[in-house]
């Protein structure tokens, strides 16, 4: 029993740091979960949540929260976007987190679990789909743009495409 108990411990600190795990999310919503937007870690005056990862595809949208500790897992449950899903953002919202941090029981609906392994990200629960909170989603998105804008970006990011035909 020592031996098995040393080896989950081993997993758990397979060497990943939040900023890895948010990497391997980003990775793995635009691969797995076809994104075609993908924000990491963006703040804004006008909503609490800063989501880890938040990606956009034409349909909905996907929320990823990297974890590095079952602390860190736990204190989590205590905000407020986290207890009132409508003030969260993401029609899908995963946990992230090493393999076998996180128990796929221990994640409440209708939040789901993503494990990482040293080559890959596989899915161990599915999440459901929920209303997200388009003010904050919007609010991010426009700050983005803002952002661009401040930077002289705007007229390459809009510039017309080349007509087809």
């Amino acid at each position: 029993m020592r031996g098995l108990l040393r080896l989950s411990i081993v997993m758990f600190d397979a060497g990943y740091t939040h900023t890895a795990l948010v990497e391997r999310a980003e990775k793995w919503l635009l691969g797995a979960r076809q994104c075609s937007v993908v924000i990491t870690e963006i703040g804004i005056w006008s909503t609490n949540e800063i989501p880890d990862v938040l990606g956009f595809t034409a349909r909905h949208s996907v929320l990823v929260e990297c974890k590095t500790s079952r602390a860190d897992f736990f204190g989590d449950a205590k905000k407020v976007f986290r207890r009132e899903a409508e003030r969260g953002m993401g029609n899908f919202r995963f946990y992230l987190c090493p393999a076998g941090l996180i128990k796929a029981e221990e994640i409440a609906a209708p939040w789901g679990l993503v494990y990482v392994y040293p080559a890959r990200a596989r899915q161990v629960k599915k999440a459901d789909f929920c209303e997200a909170n388009l003010k904050a989603e919007r609010a991010i998105l426009l700050a983005i743009a803002r952002r661009a804008q401040s930077k002289g970006l705007m007229p390459e990011i809009c510039k017309p495409l080349p007509r087809l035909g």
